[in-house]
């Protein structure tokens, strides 16, 4: 095993920006075991140097709480579900795994320029986990796997006893989500409620600290932190490096990571710094691109 925090991402089937998150990271932490808990459809991203684990060696809490959930969200129930889930995957491997100390769990959908361990070892190692603000998921570390076991716990409690999930249905019912919806209940609730419920020290990754930050989502515009270019964050490279521009500074400001959330996910390969002969070309990317635009325009008219 590697020296470094290792690392752990959770993908079912494949997509086609992996190919730049798995090459970014390998690049940017090269002292990391890096693993893709998945299945057999992303098992060909070993070719990369990723530790590929079968999800199915790592899926009986998953299944458990299968059995339990109750959707609560306008969003797809297959995918809000199986987000709940990849806490519980994790979990299961890092505990088959014998990893005893701090890990990390990453979104598949960031691409990675900075050193998580060195980072972690100067700023934030006393804390029990990192987050994009209170509860935001993309780069988790966890002190051990004891403190993710209470996040998965603490779901299962929602979930179980009934005066837990009324609550849930009335946060559902009652609350208000920022585009004036009804809340939807999700895995981030659930991290919420973890740090709210289980008394665990958190690390702000969004705070700014000697010109270095995190990325919450490449498309935020209520992130005031930085400057936008049009809908995207204003983002410059150097040295393989990625930086943005701080709005009360004027200073540049390194980012560890940028976050390539939603449909966004299909231009990952503009802010990709990695060895260019490791991916598709960019023609190949843009033309992916478009096609998956006309694709979502098309499915608008024919719902029409």
């Amino acid at each position: 095993m590697k020296a470094g925090i290792p690392l752990i991402f959770f993908h079912k089937g494949d997509s086609f920006y992996l190919q730049y998150t798995f090459n970014q990271i390998i690049q940017s932490n090269p002292n990391s075991d890096i693993y893709l808990i998945g299945d057999e459809k992303n098992k060909h991203y070993e070719k990369f140097g990723i530790q590929h684990v079968d999800m199915t060696t790592c899926e009986k809490t998953a299944k458990e709480f299968e059995k339990i959930y109750v959707h609560l969200s306008s969003m797809n129930g297959f995918v809000e579900r199986i987000c709940f889930q990849r806490w519980m995957y994790m979990r299961d491997f890092v505990l088959q795994a014998g990893i005893t100390g701090r890990f990390c769990c990453l979104d598949s959908d960031v691409l990675v320029y900075g050193d998580i361990t060195e980072y972690h070892d100067k700023y934030c190692g006393d804390a029990d986990v990192t987050l994009h603000g209170e509860y935001g998921p993309g780069c988790n570390v966890f002190k051990n796997v004891d403190v993710l076991t209470k996040l998965v716990d603490n779901t299962f409690r929602y979930y179980t006893d009934a005066e837990c999930l009324q609550h849930l249905k009335d946060v559902r019912a009652n609350e208000k989500n920022a585009n004036g919806g009804s809340r939807n209940i999700t895995d981030m609730y659930m991290i919420e409620m973890f740090v709210k419920d289980c008394g665990v020290t958190r690390y702000d990754l969004l705070q700014i600290r000697d010109n270095i930050s995190f990325d919450s989502h490449i498309a935020k515009k209520s992130d005031t932190r930085f400057a936008m270019k049009g809908i995207y964050k204003d983002v410059s490279f150097e040295d393989k490096k990625a930086y943005c521009t701080d709005t009360k500074t004027g200073q540049p400001v390194m980012m560890m990571l940028l976050h390539i959330q939603g449909f966004h996910k299909n231009i990952a390969y503009r802010y990709y710094a990695g060895d260019p002969k490791k991916v598709m070309s960019v023609w190949k990317a843009r033309y992916r691109f478009l096609y998956q635009i006309l694709k979502r325009k098309m499915s608008a008219l024919l719902k029409r």
